[in-house]
C-alpha cells in the first residue's frame, strides 16, 4: 500500500480492492538495520463500488431531436475486472426517465432541450453511476439538420426534402453544402 513513511498512521482507499470475507493487512517496518512484522486478524473488506464510465455520448454533445441516441458505457468492480452483465446497467435521463439497459443502447430521440443522462450501474447490491450533460437541438422535419442551422441556410425546417434540393445549380444538393462546406 505505501512505503517510505513517517508517522504512525496511514489512511487508504478501499474501493479500488477487490472484495474478500477474510482479508488481512500485513504490516513490515524498518529502520533500514532491524525490521518486524504483523499480521491482522481477519475482516470482511467490502471491495468498494464500480467504477462507471460514459463512452457515448461525450459531455457537451450536441444532437437532434429526430435520432436515435447511442449509449455505450463501461464499468469496473473493486481489483479492475469488467462489469459483463448488460442487465447491471441502467440509462435514464433527467427529461425523458427510463431510455434503456446495457453497456449498449439505441435510446429513441429525445426532446430538444438540456439532458443529463445517467448510467447507473448496480452490482451485488453495490451501484455507482456517472453523468453526461447534452444538448438536443430541434428537428421538427425529422431530416437529421436542427431546425436553426436549416433556417439560417435559407432552408425549410418543416420540409424533410428541401435538403436534396440543387437550387443553385451547381451539382451539389443543398443538404451537403449545408453540412459539409456550412454554406449553399
Amino acid at each position: 500500500l505505501a512505503v517510505a513513511l513517517s508517522g504512525n498512521e496511514l489512511r487508504w482507499t478501499t474501493s479500488f480492492v477487490a472484495g474478500s470475507d477474510r482479508a488481512l493487512i500485513k504490516l513490515v517496518a524498518s529502520d533500514g538495520f532491524h525490521s518486524t512484522e504483523a499480521i491482522s486478524g481477519e475482516f470482511r473488506l467490502g471491495g468498494g463500488r464500480p467504477i462507471v464510465t460514459i463512452l457515448e455520448p461525450d459531455s457537451g454533445a450536441t444532437l437532434v431531436s429526430s435520432r436515435p441516441i447511442a449509449l455505450s458505457g463501461r464499468a469496473r468492480v473493486a481489483g479492475g475486472a469488467p462489469v459483463t452483465d448488460d442487465a447491471a446497467y441502467r440509462w435514464t435521463s433527467s427529461v425523458a426517465g427510463p431510455l434503456g439497459t446495457g453497456r449498449n443502447a439505441l435510446a429513441d430521440p429525445l426532446s430538444a432541450g438540456e439532458h443529463t443522462l445517467r448510467l447507473e450501474v448496480d452490482v451485488a447490491g453495490t451501484a455507482a453511476s456517472a453523468e453526461v450533460k447534452i444538448t438536443v437541438l430541434s428537428d421538427r422535419d425529422g431530416d437529421g439538420v436542427n431546425d436553426a442551422t436549416e433556417t439560417a441556410n435559407g432552408l425549410n425546417p418543416d420540409d424533410p426534402q428541401d435538403l436534396f434540393l440543387d437550387e443553385d445549380e451547381d451539382g451539389l444538393a443543398t443538404g451537403p453544402e449545408v453540412l459539409d462546406f456550412l454554406s449553399d
